[in-house]
């Protein structure tokens, strides 16, 4: 196995790896800006071959639009990539070993709040070399969902300047079924974005990252200045969003 993933990275440097490459043998390689500039490019060109809209205002078209009740999750970008290309199932639980045998996992969210959302993206450590992807779902009547009493509700934030808080956050068990997918949220740091495919003040934002590099500064930390996101939906969401505009 080390000697394959070897021959892949080394494959890598004349030839662009497919996705699926990319999802096998993600640990062979490194976190260079090529490849998570890449990366990102399939998954948008794969996700709406599958049929997904994508959407560059995140907050416009899909927070804004969707009224129902979800849960959202930072989930592993390998597992949700090749969920939502062979329609597979995702489990989700706990992993004893690691964490104990319950804690939260994912979080609640609904239309006028961003308690839920933002919990999802601080919470958990999935990634595949510095692209952090957000499932939200409707949860099936197999999935247990519950609060945890124990959990901690609030915490502070970075330098004890806010208060994050947790009582969105909630302990599932279960799978993700194809059905239950909503839409997803793909975010990367700007300077790992396709440069072609950044709107005006996304162009705004590299500017700014790189000028701080060349001064040989520390570049922007707020998540509105150091990241691009995207969005995709699924048909199901598009019909239920009209569903309840027309009542």
């Amino acid at each position: 196995m080390v000697k394959r993933e070897r021959s892949l990275e080394r494959e890598g440097e004349k030839r662009k790896p497919s996705l699926e490459e990319m999802i096998a043998q993600a640990g062979a390689f490194e976190v260079r800006p090529e490849f998570v500039e890449h990366a990102t490019v399939e998954i948008m060109k794969r996700f709406q071959e599958k049929g997904l809209t994508m959407h560059e205002d995140i907050t416009n078209d899909i927070y804004n639009q969707y009224w129902g009740q979800l849960i959202v999750r930072r989930e592993s970008p390998e597992k949700l990539i090749d969920a939502i290309l062979h329609d597979k199932d995702i489990e989700i639980g706990f992993d004893p070993a690691k964490f104990g045998d319950k804690y939260l996992n994912c979080a609640v969210w609904a239309h006028g709040e961003d308690a839920g959302m933002r919990n999802a993206f601080l919470e958990g450590f999935s990634r595949m070399k510095g692209i952090v992807m957000i499932e939200a779902f409707k949860p099936n009547p197999d999935m247990k969902v519950e609060e945890l009493s124990k959990a901690i509700k609030f915490l502070p934030g970075a330098k004890g300047t806010e208060v994050i808080d947790r009582t969105r956050c909630r302990a599932a068990e279960g799978r993700i079924h194809p059905e239950d997918m909503r839409f997803v949220i793909l975010q990367v740091e700007v300077q790992h974005f396709p440069e072609d495919q950044l709107t005006e003040k996304e162009l705004e934002r590299l500017a700014e990252y790189e000028e701080a590099v060349e001064r040989g500064e520390r570049p922007p930390e707020e998540p509105g200045k150091k990241y691009v996101w995207r969005g995709f939906t699924f048909e199901e969401v598009q019909e239920e969003t009209r569903a309840m505009a027309a009542k």
